[in-house]
């Protein structure tokens, strides 16, 4: 399948998550948080704890003062297993609930997931698309891990 020049990413757990996102198409019970129809946050998980440190750093980062004020670069690090994946979900749900109060169009994101071999580069779009990356389009926000 074809967007603007660019394949769609069909059927991944990164589209289905990002386009849970997109749909409003998740529950928050206190901190529990769950994607509907069988999706996974980023990482695979199906209940995502969000944690009280992640809504000090996304406060931190200032994400929700977009588009007046964005962080130009942060780095977040740290062992394996201790949570910077799942942080980007609470900075995608974030992100998207910020345009959505303030009645602005949805940004586009350019998320990059690397290991020690390998590197994913997708663009996330405001539709709820995921499409593979390229150098011809200028996103939003760029998120890695």
């Amino acid at each position: 399948m074809q967007q603007a020049g660019r394949r769609v990413v069909v059927n991944s757990k990164l589209s289905r998550c990002w386009n849970a996102i997109v749909q409003g198409n998740y529950d928050k019970k206190d901190r529990f948080w769950t994607l509907n129809d069988g999706a996974t946050w980023l990482g695979g998980i199906k209940i995502f704890y969000n944690r009280v440190v992640y809504d000090e750093l996304i406060e931190t980062l200032k994400l929700r003062q977009y588009p007046t004020y964005t962080t130009t670069l942060c780095l977040i690090y740290g062992t394996p297993g201790i949570g910077k994946t799942v942080f980007l979900s609470a900075v995608l749900v974030a992100i998207v609930e910020n345009a959505r109060m303030k009645n602005i169009p949805l940004p586009s994101i350019h998320y990059v997931r690397r290991s020690w071999k390998t590197s994913e580069t997708w663009c996330l779009l405001p539709d709820g698309t995921v499409v593979e990356w390229d150098k011809l389009n200028e996103p939003d926000y760029l998120l890695s891990v």
